[in-house]
C-alpha cells in the first residue's frame, strides 16, 4: 500500500500565518514592497483587517500618518453600522413585506384553481413549540432512564412527517 500524500491547502502560506508569522515574514516583505499604500498592500498580502494591519506595522515600527489611521477608523465603524442597520432593514421588511405569503410559511403546491396550500404560519409555530417541548421531554426522559438504568447509552430517533396530512412519524434509530 502506498503512503497517502498530505493534501496542500488552497489558501497560500502567507495568509495562513498567525500574528508571530505575519511580524516575521513583514520584515522581508517590506522592503520588497511597490505599491502606493503600505496598509493596503499588507492588509491584501496577509488577509487581515485594515486596524490589524495599521496595528501590526506599528509595532514593526513603520509610521503611518494619524490622519489616515483616524479615517481608515472612521469608515471601518460606518461600514459595520451600515451593516448592521441593512440587517436589521432585512429582518423588518421580511416581516412587513406583502409579498411573502401572509399566511403560508411553506406553499407545498397550487390547486387546478391556483389557490397556494401548504403549511400556515400559526400551524409552524405550533409545530415549533410541540417539537421544542418534545425534545425537551425526550432528553429528560432518557436522562431519567440512563439514571434508573445506570448506563449511559444514549437513543436516538427520527421524526418524519407526512406533508399531505401533517402527521408526525417517529422512528428509533439503533
Amino acid at each position: 500500500m502506498a503512503n497517502k500524500r498530505k493534501s496542500k491547502s488552497s489558501v497560500p502560506r502567507h495568509k495562513r500565518l498567525d500574528r508571530h508569522g505575519r511580524l516575521q515574514a513583514a520584515k522581508h516583505w517590506f522592503p520588497k514592497y511597490v505599491g502606493k499604500n503600505l496598509v493596503q498592500g499588507y492588509k491584501k498580502r496577509f488577509g487581515v483587517s485594515l486596524e490589524c494591519a495599521i496595528r501590526e506595522l506599528e509595532v514593526l515600527g513603520i509610521e503611518l500618518d494619524q490622519k489616515y489611521i483616524k479615517q481608515v477608523r472612521q469608515s471601518e465603524e460606518a461600514r459595520l453600522r451600515n451593516r448592521r442597520e441593512r440587517k436589521l432593514r432585512m429582518v423588518n421588511d421580511m416581516e412587513d413585506d406583502s409579498s411573502i405569503d401572509s399566511t403560508f410559511c411553506f406553499i407545498a403546491g397550487h390547486t387546478e384553481n391556483g389557490f397556494p396550500y401548504g403549511t400556515t404560519w400559526e400551524e409552524e409555530k405550533r409545530n415549533r413549540e410541540k417539537l421544542a417541548d418534545q425534545r425537551e421531554r425526550d432528553s429528560l426522559g432518557e436522562k431519567l432512564d440512563d439514571l434508573v438504568k445506570g448506563t449511559n447509552e444514549t437513543k436516538c430517533s427520527f421524526n418524519f412527517t407526512d406533508i399531505r396530512n401533517g402527521s408526525v412519524y417517529s422512528r428509533p434509530y439503533h
